[in-house]
């Protein structure tokens, strides 16, 4: 976990890093990962928040996990959006 919000690795490695593990979190610590990757991955841990997220093959395993976590409820093909169930 320490890992994974080390802020001076790249966000790339550290999405990587976090694919490998997320097994072993719970939600409230994958929150806390997202908050500590920045704008505007943060913004996907508020719920009142629709970030627009770079669509990439990263991102997509990413969104994938947190759609299966139940985190949020859909990633937009058409606009890039993370939106969540309210």
């Amino acid at each position: 976990m320490k890992l994974i919000n080390k802020k001076d690795l790249p966000t790339t490695q550290r999405i990587n890093l976090f694919s490998m593990i997320y097994e072993n979190l719970d939600n409230e610590m994958i929150n806390s990962f997202l908050i500590s990757l920045g704008n505007p991955y943060k913004e996907i841990a508020d719920q009142k928040k629709n970030p627009e997220i770079e669509r990439n093959s990263l991102n997509e395993i990413l969104m994938e996990i947190l759609k299966n976590r139940n985190i949020i409820s859909n990633y937009s093909k058409k606009n890039n959006r993370v939106y969540h169930s309210n």
